[in-house]
């Protein structure tokens, strides 16, 4: 009697679901029977752990495939967009230069002094699409680590000392007022320091090229691992996106954009866009604060990570 229970607890202890089942626990089984269909359950239960690790590790797969097939997506769409706007850029110039020669080559100038004015536009023209090419180069090389920025510790209050030094007078001979509102001097940002300043300054002479009236105001909003640079602006949405049938139709050699010597607007926010994707920052439009001037319109918002000192990092 004394034995059997000792082979029943043998036996329990071999089929306890939390233990490990050895060769020599399964020869401890004395029916022959029951150690072979052991054994085959055992067998079993290897295989179907391999199989859910096996599905489990192809679940994360299909999930890691999925999720870069949407990131290429997004990428291609990105250049894609990137790409019609900076034909749509080059064209402009390109007009510009080609209108003028084919005057000077129909012979349709009254007078040589006729002749040197087309002559120069149409160099003022090539100088502009030697300008938007060089601006796509310098994204294009940043964008490819050939140009690496520098990513450093950058106080805003410099930032924005350097902005209001850059961008007042132009507000101030278009009778706007620039609103810069200086941030605590410990707040940084972590960023490449001349080229934020650059962003910042194109995105307010855009913003006063298409503005009527009103003010502007840059400020910052700080939160804790990331710090938001803001522009309040009169500048209506439409100023920042070119519609499609406007990039894909001709221009009239009369068009004004033909002798327009700046980046457009959408072509500007695109690449000031790039350049703050690097830096590990994002760049939107959104719609203006109701707590600030009552012709503001929209908020450019641009957020970049948050550089905290050595001290409070430790």
């Amino acid at each position: 009697m004394k034995n059997e229970r000792s082979s029943a607890g043998r036996h329990d202890e071999v089929l306890t679901p939390d233990a490990v089942l050895t060769p020599k626990d399964l020869e401890r089984i004395p029916d022959r029977d029951l150690r072979r269909r052991v054994a085959d359950l055992v067998t079993r239960c290897e295989r179907h752990e391999t199989l859910q690790r096996e599905r489990d590790d192809l679940r994360d797969r299909v999930q890691h495939l999925e999720l870069n097939y949407h990131l290429a997506r997004q990428i291609a769409q990105f250049k894609s967009g990137f790409l019609s706007r900076i034909s749509h850029e080059l064209r402009s110039p390109l007009n510009g230069s080609i209108g003028a020669l084919q005057l000077i080559l129909a012979d349709l100038c009254e007078d040589r002094d006729e002749e040197r004015e087309f002559i120069g536009k149409a160099h003022e023209s090539a100088l502009k699409l030697v300008e938007i090419l060089d601006t796509i180069l310098k994204v294009a090389r940043a964008e490819q680590g050939r140009t690496p920025l520098k990513l450093e510790s950058v106080r805003l209050a410099e930032v924005f000392e350097d902005i209001r030094r850059l961008t007042h007078l132009q507000a101030a001979n278009r009778n706007y007022k620039l609103y810069v509102e200086r941030p605590d001097p410990t707040l940084a940002v972590r960023a490449d320091f001349k080229l934020l300043v650059q962003i910042s300054v194109d995105l307010i002479e855009k913003s006063i090229d298409g503005m009527n009236e009103g003010s502007l105001r840059l400020s910052a909003i700080s939160l804790d691992r990331t710090v938001s640079l803001c522009l309040d602006s009169p500048c209506p949405w439409e100023a920042w996106s070119d519609p499609i049938e406007t990039m894909s139709a001709p221009l009239s050699p009369d068009d004004p954009r033909n002798t327009n010597c700046q980046l457009s607007h959408s072509l500007t926010l695109l690449l000031d866009r790039t350049l703050i994707d690097l830096m590990s920052g994002d760049l939107e439009i959104l719609e203006a604060p109701t707590d600030g001037d009552s012709s503001w319109i929209t908020r450019i918002r641009c957020s970049l990570p948050r550089a905290f000192p050595a001290s409070e990092t430790d």
